[in-house]
Order: C-alpha cells, then structure tokens, then sequence
C-alpha cells in the first residue's frame, strides 16, 4: 500500500519514544506526581522530538523568539521537576507546553474528526461548538 507521505524508521523510533515519554509522564502523575517517572517521561519526549524533527529544527523550534516564554516555562517546570517540585514543575511545565504546542491543537482536532470511533463524537454540534470556541476558529479549510 503506497502512503502519501513515506514514514521512515526513524521517524517510527522518533514518535515510539515521544508516546512512551507522555505515557510515562502521565503514569508518574498518576502515582502521586512521582519524580522519577516524570521526569523519564520529559526525556523520552525530548529525544522522540529531536529524533522526528532533527536537532537543528528542534533547536529553531525551542529557541525561537516569538516562543521564548514558552521556552522558558517548559524546561524550568522539567528543572523544578528534577529538584523534587514535582506538582508546581508539572503546572508550570504544562504553562511552557501550551505556549509552544498551542498552534497543533487544531490540527490535532481537524485529524482526529477522520478517526472512525472519536469522530463523530467530535462533530458533534454541542462538543463541536465547545471545542471551536476554544480552539479559536480551529475549523478552516485546509
């Protein structure tokens, strides 16, 4: 079966580790904001990202200047993390997540609306007009 966009093995090996990075940091939130955990789960998303992107696109995504407060909040809630602040580094750390993951969510939205099972949940006229108002305008003709 021919793909429109070929996926290579380290893209594959890339996004494994970015999903055991989140899986991971959620299972330490689970266990009470266990340190450990989270922070296993914050490296394993970083090197997933690098992986998929490259290490010079992921230093342009990071260090850009319009994202610097982004930036800033997501590797200082990973150092609170790692100092034992497990609760105010994870609000931080989600505070960083936003600011620099913000422009995907509705990408992220219109992709998931093709799942079979989550779609038509998502294009529910209730969930679809709470989901729209919050993405702010997330439904544009791509």
């Amino acid at each position: 079966m021919d793909r429109l966009y070929p996926v290579s093995d380290m893209t594959k090996i890339g996004v494994a580790f970015s999903v055991c990075g989140v899986a991971f940091t959620c299972l330490g939130m689970m266990m009470f904001f266990d340190a450990a955990l989270i922070t296993l789960g914050n490296m394993l998303f970083l090197v997933g990202l690098v992986v998929v992107m490259g290490p010079k696109r992921t230093a342009g995504f990071f260090f850009d200047r319009a994202k610097w407060r982004g930036t800033l909040c997501y590797f200082l809630g990973i150092v609170m993390v790692l100092h034992g602040y497990s609760f105010f580094g994870m609000a931080v750390l989600f505070f960083g997540a936003l600011n620099l993951f913000g422009n995907f969510f509705p990408m992220l939205y219109a992709g998931l609306q093709g799942v079979p099972f989550v779609g038509p949940i998502l294009r529910h006229p209730i969930v679809e007009k709470l989901l729209g108002s919050w993405l702010c305008g997330a439904r544009r003709n791509v």
